[in-house]
């Protein structure tokens, strides 16, 4: 699978996310907002499901784009200017909870479901 471009196709994958924070953090309506910042787990669906689980920033403004890690945004250290200092701890270091990681995997397997009944 190729996160960047989506490769498997919309029908094969089913996600779902963790909203994180905003940009501006100040932001009080969505007319503000001008990035989201998430968790996302997104897992193929077929036999062998696989799937990943990463922190994606979703940009609103001034022209709406996806931005997640690749491999080498990890090793290279690019992966911190994708999102603010003030989530680094949140979104790449910490990560989530197993709580957390339970509750997307139950949302992305209803999402999966969903998505096969519209097959």
């Amino acid at each position: 699978m190729d996160w960047q471009s989506g490769t498997t196709g919309a029908r094969r994958m089913a996600c779902a996310v963790r909203p994180v924070a905003t940009e501006p953090a100040s932001a009080t309506t969505i007319a503000e907002v001008e990035a989201v910042y998430v968790w996302a787990l997104c897992e193929t669906r077929s036999a062998q499901p696989s799937g990943t689980l990463l922190p994606i920033a979703v940009h609103l403004k001034p022209v709406a784009r996806v931005e997640m890690p690749s491999d080498g945004d990890w090793d290279n250290g690019r992966v911190k200017e994708m999102f603010p200092e003030r989530l680094h701890d949140d979104l790449l270091s910490d990560g989530l909870t197993n709580k957390e990681v339970a509750e997307l995997e139950t949302a992305v397997r209803a999402r999966a479901r969903e998505l096969a009944v519209h097959q």
